[in-house]
């Protein structure tokens, strides 16, 4: 390509040859410059790797750091509050699991208290049954006494039949108005 005043672009140097000028020793620059003009292929600045000069009025000066340390931030902050709440999340689940298995293990012990407390009442009832308890009485275990009046300690004097000859209900006719 040519440049508007007619010359060729391939003698003037770009940001990266220039880059590459830069970066080779002292030797090298020197057998580039003395084979310039026969195009060595060890040369960065021969003609076959020189490229074309950029319209300098369309293109900005690269003069920032390139790593946009903003953006580098505002994802980090974004990742590390996914990972937090993933942890999180995490947590709870095994705290949740942890308290299902102490719901679940006091619910087995309270069937087992249940039904145990089940055989300890089917015993009591057995055991207080009219014929266990005759049983007793027969084998000596208990011994049965009838109770006379004199023994029995009323906190009221004791019912007067009435002229029908019934005695009056227990319970209290007159609060029941």
């Amino acid at each position: 390509s040519t440049a508007p005043s007619g010359q060729s672009h391939a003698g003037t140097p770009t940001a990266f040859s220039n880059f590459l000028h830069l970066t080779q020793s002292p030797q090298a620059r020197v057998k580039c410059s003395e084979t310039q003009d026969r195009a060595a292929p060890s040369c960065v600045l021969s003609k076959k790797y020189r490229s074309p000069t950029m319209n300098t009025e369309l293109t900005t000066p690269i003069n920032s750091n390139p790593i946009q340390i903003g953006k580098i931030l505002c994802v980090s902050a974004i990742v590390t509050t996914l990972l937090a709440v993933g942890l999180g999340f995490v947590y709870v689940k095994n705290q949740q699991f942890a308290i299902g298995e102490q719901i679940r293990q006091t619910e087995r012990k309270i069937q087992q208290v249940r039904a145990e407390n089940d055989v300890l009442l089917a015993k009591v009832t057995e055991l207080t049954s009219r014929p266990a308890l005759q049983a007793r009485v027969k084998s000596g275990y208990i011994a049965v006494v009838n109770i006379t009046g004199d023994k029995i300690a009323r906190l009221t004097p004791p019912a007067q039949a009435t002229e029908a000859g019934t005695l009056r209900t227990a319970f209290n006719e007159v609060g029941r108005q």
